[in-house]
């Protein structure tokens, strides 16, 4: 609640009258709507509790999918109130105060993916912390629904080739080479890390 209403509070004072933007008018009622939504809802206090929190914490996760459309639209609102010339004056003060914004709003969905997720158990995982990430399989999947989107698009999609992070197991770097006998990390790089985020 008090991140969401932090949040509030910066997007309230954004100058050059970007605060008053049909759009960033909607982005603040609906975090406005979610500070009320938890402040309204019983602190769990028992492991039995928790599941009406995380239903709370999964309705806010999903509702707020559309904050970063509709804050652009309150952002091309206010370029065509000021015009283009002016707009391109104060563009990088404009980037950086969003920049900071999507960076909060980031840790706070981490927050919540990660209390929710964390109510099953799975071996090698915490949350959504993943103890070996798979970063190749990882990296053809996103390349795969990047070519699909392109062609749903634009007709045509670009050859996507990942390198260097073959499936298998991990294999030794041969003899001879000066990593003998360690890992070949042109296979199978794994870390922990969150597979979620690594997707963008």
């Amino acid at each position: 609640a008090v991140r969401n209403a932090q949040l509030c509070k910066e997007l309230s004072v954004l100058p050059w009258g970007l605060s008053n933007t049909d759009g960033v008018k909607a982005v603040i009622d609906c975090f406005s709507g979610y500070v009320d939504l938890l402040a309204n809802h019983p602190m769990p206090e028992k492991i039995e509790d928790t599941e009406g929190f995380t239903s709370t914490m999964a309705k806010i996760l999903e509702d707020s999918t559309q904050v970063v459309r509709t804050l652009g639209s309150g952002v091309l609102e206010m370029r065509h109130q000021i015009g283009e010339e002016a707009y391109e004056e104060i563009r990088p003060e404009v980037d950086h105060i969003l920049d900071r914004f999507f960076m909060k709003r980031i840790g706070l969905r981490f927050l919540l993916q990660h209390f929710i997720a964390a109510a099953e158990q799975h071996a090698g995982v915490s949350g959504i912390i993943h103890s070996n990430v798979e970063v190749g399989q990882i990296l053809r999947s996103e390349a795969k629904a990047a070519r699909e989107r392109c062609r749903k698009i634009y007709g045509i999609s670009p050859n996507i080739v990942v390198m260097g992070d073959g499936e298998g197991s991990h294999h030794l770097a041969p003899m001879g080479s000066s990593l003998y006998g360690r890992p070949d990390l042109s296979y199978d790089r794994e870390f922990t890390y969150v597979p979620l985020h690594l997707q963008f």
